[in-house]
Parts: C-alpha cells; structure tokens; sequence
C-alpha cells in the first residue's frame, strides 16, 4: 500500500477488501501444504487464520496510510472473536462493522476529493 506513498492508490483496493471481509475463506485440497504427520484440518484452520490476519492487517494498514484511526486500530472494534481464534464469533462481529469500515472509507476519500475524480479536462466550470 506504500508504494505509491499514498493512500489514494489503495482505496479501492481496501474497499473491495472490506466488502467481502466477513466471508469465509475457502480451501480446497490444493491450496493448503500439509506437512507428512500433520492434521489436515488443523492445517486448514491454520490458513484460516491467516488470511484472517492478513486482511484486518490490510484495513489497519491503510488506516495508518490514510490517516484514518479508526481504521488504523480496526481490532480495537473487534469484540473476544479475534483474541479466542473464534471464526464464527468473529465472522458477526466482521458483519456488523463491515459498513461503518466502508462508510469512513467511502467519506475520507470523498472529502479528499479521490472518490472517482473526473481528469482535470472534464471539472466543472463555475459559473
């Protein structure tokens, strides 16, 4: 999300993100590597868990790019769910917040005026 140094290159990507935040990642026998003598459940609650992760690290990390706190602190929201590993806790806890994660994003980028900009060509003109 830095590359760009900027936020304004991830919104979108962040949006999509948090639209789908509360689904459940889904794994089929060639996604998940399960070493000789390991469970394959436990392998597959384990990448759970990781794409879990990986997607509230997202929305904390454009947070933190775009200036956002409560994004930035996302887990803050995030009632015992995520600290007792309990998907479907969690899962109700990721559904009720979804909107309101989409509501400062969809605000912060239009009061930031990136909310599909128009090329300078096509402003407006004031009268």
């Amino acid at each position: 999300m830095d590359t760009c140094e900027t936020w304004r290159s991830s919104y979108r990507l962040v949006l999509a993100l948090v639209y789908e935040i509360d689904a459940e990642p889904q794994f089929d026998a060639r996604s998940i590597l399960v070493a000789e003598g390991d469970d394959p459940k436990a392998s597959e609650q384990e990448a759970l868990w990781d794409v879990v992760f990986t997607r509230i690290s997202a929305v904390q990390e454009y947070g933190y790019h775009a200036g956002i706190e409560k994004l930035m602190w996302a887990t803050d929201s995030l009632n015992g769910g995520l600290s007792e590993l309990d998907w479907p806790a969690l899962r109700i806890e990721l559904t009720k917040i979804r909107q309101v994660w989409i509501d400062q994003i969809l605000t912060h980028a239009r009061d930031n005026d990136v909310f599909f900009p128009q090329p300078e060509d096509e402003q407006p003109v004031a009268d």
